[in-house]
């Protein structure tokens, strides 16, 4: 069985071999591997521990090593799940691991990674999720708290049954800066909608503009409403006959004026009923002699 040895070459100490141990007891007990595959699995594990954790203090490439963060997502059991990630952490300590469950029975999550050597890439995690059996894919989400980041979050966020420490105290700086950014993600947003729907960018003085205008608008719509309630009840008052040619010609009015009239009101109840809800009841049809 292949082991991790506590030399001073690995960085290895007693603790270290003991848990390389029982991580992989732990793969074992998974019942997916061989033995020759839980050997590729150690000396991966190996090499990148080597690759991930040894400190290069006297190197000067030291100072240039920049952090990248990653999201990964895999089918796995509960149990597999925290086998898989107790390798990771115990291969390249990240300072920050978050991980759920999806609806669709996956897991995904994302990864803060400060690596020791200016070699350590994620292309060498990838040799590592490639010997797990369980669909695993990473993904490199670019810089600190980007688009992508923040999105990959999100969505982990939303799911259950979490693994890590993304809710200890040692997160809050990076838990802080995703709520942060979030909220200025958030925003924008809401100001492109802003824009989109009103033409104008928002500010304290276009949202003054848009009020005013919206008031100026109501009055007109009041007065336009006030206007047609007085023609409805002056139609309303009309006697059912109305004689342009004196007292000696009053004439019946046609079916084509009792129409034209009821149409007259139907349209003015309809416009009433858009200003102010429906028209009041009790008015009457009214029967104009136009001839």
């Amino acid at each position: 069985m292949f082991r991790l040895a506590a030399s001073a070459d690995s960085g290895a100490t007693h603790t270290d071999a003991k848990s390389n141990t029982y991580i992989l007891g732990r793969i074992r007990a998974m019942l997916k591997h061989s033995e020759a595959e839980v050997e590729a699995i150690a000396a991966c594990m190996q090499a990148l521990r080597r690759k991930f954790t040894i400190s290069f203090q006297n190197s000067p490439e030291s100072w240039h090593i920049k952090p990248f963060f990653v999201g990964f997502h895999g089918f796995a059991s509960d149990f597999e799940r925290s086998v898989f990630l107790r390798c990771i952490k115990f291969c390249i300590k990240p300072r920050v691991v978050h991980s759920t469950f999806m609806a669709n029975g996956s897991f995904e999550g994302v990864l803060v990674i400060h690596p020791n050597s200016p070699t350590a890439g994620i292309n060498n995690l990838e040799q590592l999720f490639e010997l797990f059996k369980m669909s695993a894919g990473l993904t490199d989400l670019g810089t600190y708290m980007s688009p992508t980041m923040i999105a990959c979050i999100e969505r982990v966020e939303a799911g259950t049954r979490v693994y890590g420490n993304w809710r200890c105290m040692r997160s809050t700086c990076v838990r802080n800066a995703y709520l942060h950014a979030k909220h200025k993600r958030d925003m924008d947003v809401e100001y492109e909608r802003v824009r989109y729907e009103t033409g104008l960018p928002f500010s304290t003085s276009n949202m003054l503009s848009i009020h005013y205008q919206l008031n100026n608008t109501q009055i007109e719509l009041m007065q336009a409403a006030n206007l047609l309630a007085r023609l409805r009840h002056l139609l309303s008052t009309l006697p059912p006959t109305f004689n342009i040619y004196g007292s000696e010609s009053i004439q019946e009015p046609s079916a084509l004026h009792t129409q034209y009239v009821s149409n007259m009101q139907g349209l003015i109840d309809t416009l009433l009923h858009t200003f102010h809800g429906p028209a009041p009841p009790g008015l009457r049809a009214v029967l104009i002699d136009l001839t």
